[in-house]
C-alpha cells in the first residue's frame, strides 16, 4: 500500500500471528465520544492492512484577556501502521520513540508478537549491486570510533566510494549505527535514505516513491 511518509519502524511478526490478531485489533475501535484511544482500519487489501491508531492528548495552554487564565485543551494524535501478514512485517510509519510506543499498545492486544530486527549492513553492499536503482554510498555513522588512541567518539564521514564502503563494513560492523543511501530512479528523481542498525528507516524528504524504495531495501535486507 503506498503511504507518503518520511520515517518507518520495522518490527518482525512471530509466526502465530494470524487474521485473528487482526479482527482483536478491530475491536478496540476509536471513538471520539467514548474512548481516549483506539484504532481504525484505513485500507485492506489480500494480508495487508493500513491501520491508524488515535489518542486523545489533554494540553493546557494561557489565554490572556486583562488577566492570564489557565485553559484545558483536549487534541487527538495520531499513529499510522500496517500490518503485512504476507511479508510478516509490521512497518509503523513514525520515528522510533513514537514506534516503540506503539508497539506497547499493540502488545497489549496481541501479546509478545513483534520481534526486533537488527539490521545486517553487509546485507547493504547486494543492493548496491543490483539495477533496480542506480544506489550510491552517501554517509556512514559510527560510534566508539578510535583516532591516535586518545579521541574516541562517534564519528561520521561521508562515503561515497563502494570499496571503502566495503572495506568500513569489513572492519567496523560492530560500530555501525547508520549508513545513508542514495537511490536514483532511470528517470532521474534521487532518494536519499537513511537506514538505522535498529531497523529505523528515514527518508530526506517526502516522496510518493518512498514506499517503493522502502518495499525494495526491506525486500533485500531482511
Amino acid at each position: 500500500m503506498d503511504y507518503k511518509f518520511r520515517s518507518a519502524c520495522i518490527r518482525k511478526l512471530t509466526k502465530s500471528f494470524s487474521s485473528e490478531l487482526i479482527d482483536e485489533i478491530k475491536k478496540h475501535s476509536f471513538s471520539p465520544s467514548d474512548s481516549k484511544d483506539g484504532f481504525v482500519l484505513l485500507e485492506s487489501s489480500n494480508d495487508v492492512f493500513l491501520f491508524q491508531y488515535l489518542r486523545k492528548i489533554n494540553y493546557t495552554y494561557g489565554d490572556f484577556q486583562g488577566e492570564l487564565i489557565q485553559r484545558k485543551g483536549e487534541t487527538i494524535k495520531d499513529h499510522i501502521f500496517e500490518i503485512n501478514l504476507d511479508s510478516m512485517l509490521l512497518i509503523i510509519y513514525a520515528g522510533k520513540s513514537q514506534s516503540d510506543f506503539l508497539v506497547r499498545k499493540l502488545e497489549n492486544i496481541c501479546g509478545n508478537s513483534f520481534i526486533s530486527v537488527e539490521i545486517e549492513f553487509a546485507k547493504i553492499l547486494e543492493i548496491m549491486k543490483k539495477s533496480t536503482f542506480i544506489s550510491r554510498m552517501e554517509q556512514v555513522e559510527l560510534k566508539n570510533f578510535q583516532c591516535n588512541s586518545s579521541l574516541v567518539g562517534r564519528y561520521i564521514p561521508n562515503v561515497y566510494d563502494y570499496e571503502l564502503f566495503k572495506d568500513i563494513i569489513e572492519k567496523y560492523c560492530n560500530n555501525l549505527l547508520k549508513v545513508t543511501l542514495s537511490f536514483e530512479s532511470y528517470q532521474g528523481d534521487t532518494i536519499t535514505l537513511t537506514i538505522g542498525k535498529d531497523s529505523s528507516f528515514l527518508f530526506r524528504s517526502y516522496s510518493e516513491n518512498n514506499s517503493k524504495i522502502l518495499t525494495y531495501v526491506l525486500s533485500n535486507l531482511l
